[in-house]
């Protein structure tokens, strides 16, 4: 958990299950957890890293500090599990990362490096023929960290919807099923998603990117369009440069972008 005080909150825990509290971050404590299931529990066969913390701010404002608390829960975490299971017969290493770490989100740099970071572990885990999945999961509902903020209402307007916890759980079996070191699980509306990009949509979205229209015919060199009022072409022009930035800067839906504000 990333919350302190109590380990536990909400409906009671159906029997044979124990809460034990600790930072994952702190090497320490995740041997002290480990020491204490190997005393009282049963052989420990899998192991899930949910923890994360958040940091979000523009890349070239984020400091170290700021890299610091995102990769303490994430990385620090990931890989003090490790240490603390190495030798041990797994049947599943699971990490939970994010849909930031493989296809990025605005002000979230941090984030996604941390995720990514997740996701390379898993495949050197399996390489060294362990057990490893990391997840990149997209926003759930109901019970996720954006599901009743602004935040769940942008993404969604955005083409990612917030998963019901029924379907990410079911997804999850058929991810630790199929293998695969690393897997993206959203609900993604592929063509309102890639509108955001307008025609500049990257080359990673290739399988899934709807087909583009042939482009408009340019005019020569020289040519003008007849009749054409200079005033109409200057507004025209500062339309496109401010959606261009608004796509760049990946301002939400009905959201202004004054044409004076300095970037």
């Amino acid at each position: 958990s990333r919350r302190q005080g109590r380990a536990h909150e909400g409906p009671a825990l159906p029997p044979g299950c124990t809460v034990m509290q600790g930072d994952v971050a702190d090497p320490a404590a995740v041997r002290r957890i480990i020491a204490a299931i190997d005393a009282a529990l049963p052989p420990l066969r899998g192991v899930f890293h949910l923890a994360g913390s958040l940091s979000d701010g523009a890349i070239l404002r984020l400091s170290g500090d700021d890299l610091a608390k995102v990769f303490a829960a994430k990385v620090d975490g990931a890989l003090n599990l490790e240490a603390a299971t190495i030798g041990r017969p797994l049947d599943a290493f699971v990490l939970f990362g994010s849909s930031a770490g493989l296809i990025g989100n605005a002000g979230q740099g941090a984030h996604a490096a941390a995720n990514a970071v997740l996701g390379a572990m898993a495949h050197a885990r399996q390489a060294r023929g362990l057990p490893g999945l990391c997840i990149d999961w997209g926003a759930w509902g109901e019970a996720g960290a954006v599901a009743a903020t602004p935040a769940g209402a942008r993404l969604t307007a955005a083409g990612a919807a917030l998963m019901a916890p029924r379907d990410a759980l079911q997804a999850l079996g058929r991810a630790i099923a199929s293998g695969r070191a690393r897997l993206l699980v959203a609900a993604i509306d592929w063509p309102r998603f890639l509108a955001g990009y307008g025609a500049a949509v990257p080359g990673f979205f290739a399988a899934v990117a709807p087909p583009r229209a042939a482009p408009p015919r340019q005019a020569k060199a020289g040519q003008t369009t007849a009749g054409a009022d200079p005033r109409a072409s200057r507004a025209a022009l500062g339309a496109f440069i401010a959606a261009e930035a608004a796509r760049v800067l990946r301002v939400g839906a009905g959201e202004y972008l004054a044409p004076d504000l300095p970037l």
